[in-house]
C-alpha cells in the first residue's frame, strides 16, 4: 500500500518507460514484487522512494514528451509526502498536497486519514436526502430512489475502503428520516430489508452490503498475479480458504481491511476457490 512507504508521486499522464534507467520501487511484503508504478487509462501513479529517484523520473517523462509531442500538466498533477519524505524536495515542479485524489478516492499519508473518503461521500447522501425530502413520493418509489439513487455514490468507496460503523449510522438514520418523511419511524429499518415475502420491503443493509463489497473487491484483486492485494494476503497468510478464522491480533492495527477480510472469509462456505 503506497500509504506505509516512503512517497508518493501522482502523475495524470502516460510515461513511457526509459530502458537506460530505473526506479528503485517499493516492495509489497517481505518477498512480494516490486512496484515502481501503478496504471488505470491515463492516471499514473509512481512511487519514488529516493532522490536518486528524481533524475531518472524526470529523463523519463522528459523521453516521452519529445516522442509523442504531450506535456505533462503539472498544475492536474498531484504529489503527495509520505512519512519522512521532505516537501522541499522537488519532483517535476509538482505542488505537494496533503491529500490526494485517485479513482474517486481521496488519499493521505496514513490509513486512518484517508477513512475520511467515507466522511465526504456519507455528507453527499445526507445532502441528496434532504436536497429530495419535499419530492411527493409514496413509501415504495422513496425505497426505489433510496436504493437506485441515494446509496450509488457509496459502493465505489466501499470496494476501497472499510465502512465506519459512525458513517454507516449516519446513513441509515438519514435513509430512516427520508423514507417516513421526518416522522415517527412506523417500523423499524430491519423490518423493511426483509423480503416482501416476509412483509418487508427489500431495502439494502447498508453495513452488509459494504462489507461484502470490500470482500469481494478483496478476493478479486487477490487472484490476480503479482497484484498488492494478493502479496499482501499472501504476507499475513489469509490467501486461500480457511476453516477457522484468522488470529487476526497478529495483523497490525492500520491495516483494519485485513483484520475484516480475515475474520469475515473464514465464515463463508462457497467461495469461488471451492
Amino acid at each position: 500500500m503506497s500509504h506505509e512507504r516512503d512517497a508518493l508521486c501522482h502523475v495524470c499522464r502516460p510515461i513511457a518507460p526509459d530502458p537506460g534507467a530505473e526506479i528503485n520501487r517499493i516492495r509489497i511484503g517481505k518477498q512480494g514484487p516490486k512496484t515502481s508504478a501503478v496504471a488505470y487509462a491515463d492516471d499514473i501513479t509512481i512511487f519514488v522512494t529516493t532522490p536518486t529517484d528524481i533524475p531518472v523520473t524526470q529523463e523519463t517523462t522528459h523521453c516521452y514528451e519529445k516522442a509523442t509531442g504531450e506535456r505533462l500538466n503539472t498544475r492536474k498533477s498531484r504529489e503527495l509526502a509520505v512519512e519522512g519524505w521532505s516537501t522541499n524536495t522537488n519532483v517535476l515542479n509538482i505542488t505537494y498536497q496533503t491529500e490526494i485524489k485517485i479513482l474517486g478516492v481521496t488519499f493521505t499519508n496514513t490509513v486512518e486519514q484517508s477513512m475520511n473518503s467515507w466522511a465526504i461521500v456519507t455528507g453527499k447522501a445526507i445532502a441528496q436526502a434532504k436536497g429530495t425530502y419535499r419530492r411527493d413520493l409514496c413509501l415504495s418509489q422513496r425505497i426505489r430512489y433510496v436504493q437506485t439513487y441515494l446509496l450509488a455514490k457509496i459502493w465505489h468507496t466501499a470496494q476501497v475502503l472499510l465502512a465506519p460503523t459512525t458513517c454507516m449510522r449516519q446513513l441509515s438514520t438519514a435513509i430512516a428520516w427520508y423514507i417516513w418523511k421526518g416522522t415517527t419511524f412506523r417500523v423499524p429499518i430491519s423490518t423493511l430489508q426483509r423480503p416482501k415475502r416476509q412483509g418487508g420491503w427489500g431495502l439494502l443493509d447498508i453495513e452488509a452490503k459494504c462489507h461484502a463489497l470490500l470482500l469481494g473487491r478483496l478476493w478479486i484483486q487477490s487472484t490476480r498475479e503479482r497484484s498488492a492485494t494478493a502479496t499482501w494476503l499472501q504476507e499475513w497468510n489469509l490467501a486461500g480458504p480457511r476453516e477457522n478464522p484468522s488470529y487476526v491480533r497478529r495483523i497490525q492495527t492500520k491495516l483494519m481491511y485485513l483484520n475484516r477480510y480475515a475474520l469475515d472469509m473464514a465464515y463463508i462456505h462457497n467461495t469461488p476457490w471451492q
